[in-house]
């Protein structure tokens, strides 16, 4: 019986303590050694820092998401200055989950492996897609600007672009093999 409460005691201490330390969040930034880092919130069009730690020789950081803090986009800046400003950063969902992501700079986003996060996983994969589909319709278009409206390929491209920029056509391209993405989810799409 003195065996079961003391069991019971340690369980309780140890989920008492993550409670009060709250989700983890560890990454691995490769070719980043050494390098201050900031966590920032979204609040309306402002960012207010949360914390901030250094990264050690072989990239990697760890940080506690307090509990309190609403779900929802947050981000992370490099300590790099350029000028007035720190250029590479990058976002990641909290829904009160641990977290462990992998990437590399220069392209924080592209690079992005999530190791564990499910909301991250969608998030990214998401992310992943639409610059995939964006690059597309960039190339696209830049092809339409190539060519005058009097070439007869012009009208065939124009259909093209138009087509792939329809409603239907982006409903289609969001359904993945196991999840779907609503454009009303994502109204940034187009």
């Amino acid at each position: 019986m003195e065996k079961l409460v003391s069991l019971f005691l340690c369980i309780f201490f140890l989920l008492n303590v993550k409670a009060q330390n709250g989700n983890s969040f560890e990454v691995r930034i490769q070719n980043l050694p050494n390098t201050m880092v900031y966590l920032y919130n979204y609040e309306g069009d402002r960012n207010q820092l949360l914390d901030s730690t250094s990264t050690d020789q072989t990239g990697y950081l760890k940080l506690f998401l307090k509990p309190n803090w609403k779900p929802g986009l947050y981000k992370i800046e490099i300590g790099i200055d350029i000028g007035q400003r720190r250029p590479y950063f990058f976002n990641f969902i909290y829904n009160a989950e641990d977290i462990s992501l992998i990437t590399a700079m220069p392209d924080l986003g592209m690079n992005m492996d999530v190791l564990y996060s499910i909301e991250n996983q969608i998030y990214y994969d998401f992310n992943k897609l639409n610059d995939k589909r964006m690059s597309q319709l960039v190339a696209l278009f830049e092809l339409k600007r190539a060519f005058s409206a009097e070439d007869p390929f012009y009208s065939t491209i124009k259909k093209e672009y138009e087509f792939q920029t329809s409603d239907e056509i982006i409903k289609e391209y969001l359904i993945d093999d196991e999840r779907e993405f609503e454009v009303d989810d994502c109204g940034y799409l187009v």
